[in-house]
């Protein structure tokens, strides 16, 4: 990969404009984001740019109002790097090439974050001359980040002279107490994640439904905030979930639980006590899931879908890759893991020794901190 960066010192502290979404709503790009800047110890300025669920006419106004107050930034404040995550919609990514446009006029250096796996799927959904405005403005990015060495090729294949560095994602520090995988039957379901219908939630309850007779004290927790995606309004999909869940514990007696959306210390609890994490996921957008390397830290085993580049970052031994929409194939996955406790337990101690070695806070902020003083 085309990065010279890598043997770099880091001792020089840059000012630093970050432009980004914020949590809330929290998701993985929102927390990412969040992460790199907190984490900066240098000079820092905020842009806040979270849009997520957010009406057309309140993103143009808002879009509008951080690209003068940008603007202003850059006339008026000393600034090394502007430090942006891109968006992958028409209107979000106007707003990144105007970033870049600014940035480029005062002779700032550029640097993209991709929290995701879907640059290249929109760029090239684009018409002739939004692609021209596009390749044009990101020309101009000195420096472009992504979370594993697979997607490289969203910039690479594009532009092949830019700059592509792999930060892998990373786990809270909360987890960090977590020495030994300490698991106990019955075993323990969690999803957590949005409640979009693309993300598989209504499959996996539709499977944990139909195991409901064979396997009376399995329990599954869901965590996660609802959301819509291009399938479902997040009214519908609240309403998919809650009458599952309802026939659920009416008719088949199931343990299984809704705790809205967690964080901090709640999210821990939530995570340790679990034995199998579930991300049966076809969301369009869906990269390098923060959910799947915070369960894998707390010792879980992963059962994920063969999407987008997810059975590239992850392997049978992190748990099972199975096929998208199947509900079938979250059914075999749980069984399996469920009716061998010993493979269960081999799987969670590799994972949860595996995200401490690679998915550290301290190895992602070093990372972006190395990037930052060498671009």
């Amino acid at each position: 990969m085309n990065d010279p960066l890598s043997s770099q010192p880091s001792k020089i502290l840059n000012t630093i404009l970050f432009i980004g979404p914020m949590p809330p709503p929290v998701h993985g790009q929102a927390v990412g984001f969040k992460a790199a800047y907190e984490g900066y110890s240098g000079n820092k300025i905020l842009v806040d740019q979270n849009m997520t669920q957010r009406g057309f006419f309140y993103r143009v106004v808002m879009s509008s109002w951080n690209l003068l107050r940008v603007l202003y930034l850059m006339m008026s404040r000393k600034i090394d790097i502007v430090y942006f995550t891109c968006n992958r919609s028409p209107l979000g990514g106007l707003f990144d090439i105007t970033v870049i446009g600014f940035s480029s006029f005062f002779n700032k250096k550029i640097v993209n974050h991709l929290f995701g796996g879907d640059f290249k799927a929109f760029h090239d959904a684009m018409n002739r001359g939004y692609k021209k405005l596009l390749d044009k403005a990101y020309k101009r990015v000195a420096l472009s980040i992504v979370e594993h060495q697979c997607l490289a090729p969203q910039f690479e294949d594009l532009f092949p002279e830019m700059r592509v560095r792999v930060i892998s994602n990373f786990y809270n520090r909360d987890l960090e107490s977590i020495t030994s995988v300490e698991k106990q039957d019955p075993v323990h379901l969690l999803y957590l994640s949005n409640l979009m219908k693309s993300k598989g939630i209504l499959e996996l309850l539709d499977a944990f439904g139909n195991l409901s007779e064979k396997y009376l004290d399995v329990t599954l927790t869901i965590a996660g905030a609802y959301l819509a995606d291009e399938f479902m309004t997040a009214v519908k999909i609240r309403e998919e979930v809650l009458t599952r869940l309802d026939y659920l514990k009416e008719v088949r007696k199931k343990k299984v639980e809704y705790v809205g959306v967690v964080s901090g210390l709640k999210k821990k609890i939530v995570l340790q006590n679990s034995d199998i994490f579930l991300l049966p996921t076809y969301y369009a957008s869906e990269g390098f899931p923060l959910s799947i390397v915070e369960a894998m830290r707390a010792g879980n085993v992963i059962i994920v879908t063969d999407h987008n580049y997810l059975s590239k970052i992850f392997t049978n031994k992190n748990g099972r890759i199975i096929a998208k929409k199947s509900v079938k194939d979250i059914e075999d996955a749980i069984t399996f893991f469920t009716d061998h406790s010993d493979s269960r337990r081999e799987v969670q101690e590799y994972n949860l020794q595996y995200a401490k070695e690679f998915y550290s806070m301290e190895r992602y902020l070093d990372s972006l901190n190395d990037a930052f003083n060498a671009v």
